[in-house]
């Protein structure tokens, strides 16, 4: 692990009243302070599955 995207929240249903909080993780070669000369594309994220560590918050 080398670079998180922290902290992105999804309402992902009417069972549980807080938000949900995942971390995607981004490969080293995509972190930089220059031009870019690679983007990441993480395609379509379903944020209706279950992520490792997830986490319900209600203060965000």
């Amino acid at each position: 692990m080398v670079g998180r995207i922290e902290y992105q929240y999804h309402q992902s249903d009417r069972i549980h009243p807080c938000q949900k909080k995942i971390t995607l993780i981004v490969p080293k070669r995509f972190i930089h302070g220059g031009t870019p000369t690679e983007w990441l594309d993480i395609g379509a994220v379903n944020l209706w599955m279950t992520f490792p560590e997830q986490d319900r918050s209600s203060n965000h």
